[in-house]
């Protein structure tokens, strides 16, 4: 079984994202996750904007589970590592692992739905299959 494709996010933590105590506020991470999520789809040639305003497609999540292991507060250098886990038919499983000093801080299990738009009012998603050039680029051969 081949290496699974990973991306590295390097970020700092600013004193916006946090609390008034300096820990960064949880729904931040969401939103670094998300981030996390496109920068890695652009890493292996799939641009998830060009694809939005072209083809009507999104990805969103239907499952997210978090574990925080230990905080972050402001001024810390973190990294997010990004891989796919597995790729079904119309969904796929991202794996996010927050680290800060080479320590594992959190870490989130996210399943998405490779979904297109056919309406806008009422806006409408319909699952499609995740296309095989993407699988293929998404996760190692034994993770499909």
């Amino acid at each position: 079984m081949s290496a699974a494709v990973r991306h590295t996010r390097r970020h700092l933590v600013e004193w916006s994202y946090c609390d008034a105590a300096g820990f960064v506020f949880n729904g931040r991470y969401f939103e670094w996750f998300d981030a996390c999520t496109t920068e890695f789809f652009a890493s292996v040639g799939v641009s998830l904007a060009t694809l939005f305003r072209t083809r009507g497609v999104m990805v969103p999540v239907v499952d997210h589970r978090v574990r925080y292991i230990a905080p972050c507060h402001f001024g810390d250098e973190i990294a997010i590592e990004t891989s796919a886990v597995s790729v079904g038919t119309t969904s796929f499983t991202l794996n996010h692992r927050v680290f800060k000093a080479r320590r594992l801080v959190a870490e989130c299990r996210e399943v998405r739905v490779w979904a297109v738009r056919v309406s806008a009012d009422p806006p409408r998603l319909v699952p499609r299959p995740v296309p095989r050039g993407v699988a293929a680029r998404l996760a190692p051969a034994g993770a499909r």
